[in-house]
């Protein structure tokens, strides 16, 4: 896989963190951004429940802000970021389940705030969207690997796609421009019933 994605990128790195290696790709087809994936999950086949279409290999990713490069998701206040991509990766391995677009769980098993920086509780896994046609499938061998971004969720915005579905979320966050790419400065998209009556 790493051969696969150097052919791709350009600035590719590997970052070995607690005995667990992630790849770093900075500025991706020069958009302002720079990605930090799971390595090694693609190695696992997720076998999709009662369904019949092929073995399914993933990697998934942060999409960080541009100014968020390797020097600065080294300080300790980033450590989230490499904690949560190797909890969803072991988790899915352990429990030999799979993972699609609008899989959705808390951030944190106390439903705390991601960091000091990012206020949301949830998270939900989307097919690429700013990145798009960078991260289009790759072919590794034998099997094809597609991603899976990371995005950070308010808990009324979770509370929305329970109720009406991912694509109504999705459609909600396009119409803000909200994309997979972590902005610390975004806001609820969704207001609670009793400020929707009230104000």
């Amino acid at each position: 896989m790493e051969k696969e994605l150097n052919n791709r990128f350009k600035h590719l790195k590997t970052i070995t963190r607690d005995g667990e290696t992630y790849f770093f790709i900075e500025a991706p087809g020069g958009k302002a951004s720079n990605i930090l994936m799971t390595s090694g999950l693609s190695e696992y086949e997720m076998s999709v429940e009662n369904s019949h279409q092929p073995k399914i290999h993933k990697e998934l990713y942060f999409l960080l802000p541009d100014y968020w490069s390797l020097d600065v998701i080294a300080q300790k206040n980033h450590e989230w970021l490499f904690v949560t991509l190797h909890k969803l990766k072991r988790y899915v391995v352990e429990q030999k389940t799979f993972y699609a677009e609008g899989h959705t769980m808390p951030a944190n098993t106390d439903l705390a705030e991601l960091s000091s920086q990012l206020k949301q509780t949830y998270l939900m896994l989307c097919n690429p969207i700013f990145v798009k046609d960078e991260l289009s499938p790759i072919i590794s061998g034998s099997k094809e690997v597609s991603f899976l971004g990371v995005l950070p969720i308010f808990r009324n915005e979770f509370h929305h796609k329970q109720a009406y579905g991912t694509n109504k979320l999705l459609s909600l966050f396009e119409s803000y421009q909200v994309t997979e790419r972590i902005d610390e400065y975004r806001t609820n998209l969704v207001k609670s019933r009793w400020r929707r009556i009230f104000g």
